[in-house]
């Protein structure tokens, strides 16, 4: 019997509820050429009940529990394929899935992984607001991920002879094993993104991922492995290794005011800043921090944010990390530059929502604290259309287009 071209793992734990649509979402793919290889990883649910009415097409593996990376590496140990696709028991896959990664990957032989974009679901399959579709450069691709990941293993595709090459999944990581081993796919291989909107991730209450002092210190575990321990004078660090640490206090803070607890997420906050104070010059961190309160599969949604409520989480977390009496004298020259990208993303929230008179308010008040902000293309564009409104921005684009 010849070989499939690609190999799917489904780690499988206590989802009987879920796992017959996802298999389902499998079986409905317009691209057919692969085995389903399901790892039990020891429920004790009706799992195994389930996956045995579906018979031949799916080959069943049980063992004691190992926790998600164990379940996987079993699975990538009977891949036959030569792509490794993952799909956990609770996600959902599109039909065009394995034919949009599959055409992608067969024309492009130098990229050695891909990933694409998803929606989020609720635990009852709701579709919602929020994608998951940014999209990175390989060339960038590493020194994105530093920051840490973005999109779920649903959503990535493998050659067989990458995680070969790589090694397994760290089995120690309870958590943060896949980005671990996006990071050394990264580091060594193409790792290609495409923003096609192909799978369905769905999102639970008070799942691992919502652990937020667990995930920090799985995080850095995985980052000692990469760049070193969390010892030794900062000043002595190398800047990657500095801005890696900061990234896990960041993505914990944001967590921490995902549960509304704000007083934990200034204190991460906080730490982010000491480790990497350049933060106070990205625009991206006051844009998430003034969308903190809101929900998984609502963020940066605009009919449901609430403005001034935002604006006085950024206010109250800045003055947390600025004004304390700890802040370094380097954090300290960097609280302008801090305040205006506030100002800056609370007028992005602002335009999205269509309250166009706070939008400009804080646009001008990014612009008096940090003057050269006027000379951004983006900010005055936007401030432009604030007063104009929509339509007539629009119809005037259209003109300059045909006279220009």
């Amino acid at each position: 019997m010849s070989n499939p071209t690609a190999s799917i793992i489904m780690a499988a734990y206590n989802h009987a509820e879920y796992i017959g649509a996802a298999i389902d979402s499998i079986l409905a793919q317009t691209w057919q050429d692969y085995e389903l290889v399901v790892v039990d990883d020891g429920s004790v649910d009706r799992t195994k009940e389930i996956v045995s009415r579906y018979g031949e097409p799916i080959h069943y593996v049980y063992q004691e529990n190992q926790g998600q990376g164990g379940a996987r590496n079993t699975g990538i140990a009977h891949a036959r394929g030569k792509y490794v696709c993952f799909l956990d028991d609770d996600d959902l896959w599109l039909p065009n899935y394995l034919q949009t990664v599959m055409s992608v990957l067969e024309a492009r032989p130098e990229v050695g992984a891909l990933y694409a974009a998803c929606q989020m679901i609720d635990s009852s399959g709701n579709r919602l607001p929020q994608t998951i579709s940014r999209v990175v450069p390989p060339e960038r691709m590493y020194d994105t991920l530093v920051e840490g990941g973005w999109f779920p293993p649903l959503v990535v595709t493998v050659r067989k002879a990458v995680l070969d090459a790589v090694g397994p999944l760290d089995v120690s990581l309870r958590g943060t094993d896949d980005w671990e081993l996006w990071l050394r796919v990264a580091r060594q291989h193409v790792f290609l993104g495409i923003p096609d909107v192909v799978a369905l991730y769905r999102i639970h209450e008070g799942g691992l991922s919502a652990n937020v002092e667990h995930m920090l210190c799985d995080k850095k575990r995985a980052l000692a492995k990469h760049f070193g321990p969390d010892k030794g004078s900062l000043a002595t660090w190398p800047a990657i290794q500095r801005r890696a640490y900061g990234s896990a206090y960041r993505l914990a803070a944001l967590a921490c005011l995902e549960s509304h607890n704000v007083a934990d997420g200034q204190s991460h906050l906080r730490r982010a800043f000491e480790y990497y104070p350049q933060f106070a010059e990205r625009l991206d961190l006051f844009y998430e921090l003034a969308c903190g309160l809101q929900p998984r599969g609502f963020r940066g949604h605009f009919a449901s944010h609430h403005l001034e409520e935002s604006e006085q989480l950024v206010w109250d977390m800045l003055q947390g990390v600025f004004d304390a009496p700890s802040a370094s004298p380097e954090l300290s020259r960097l609280r302008r530059r801090a305040w205006a990208n506030a100002h800056l993303a609370l007028g992005m929230l602002a335009y999205g929502s269509e309250r166009m008179r706070e939008s400009r308010r804080h646009m001008v008040q990014a612009v008096q604290i940090a003057p050269s902000f006027a000379t951004d293309g983006r900010l005055v564009s936007r401030y432009v259309k604030s007063l104009l409104g929509g339509r007539a921005w629009h119809a005037l684009r259209r003109w300059r287009a045909e006279y220009w």
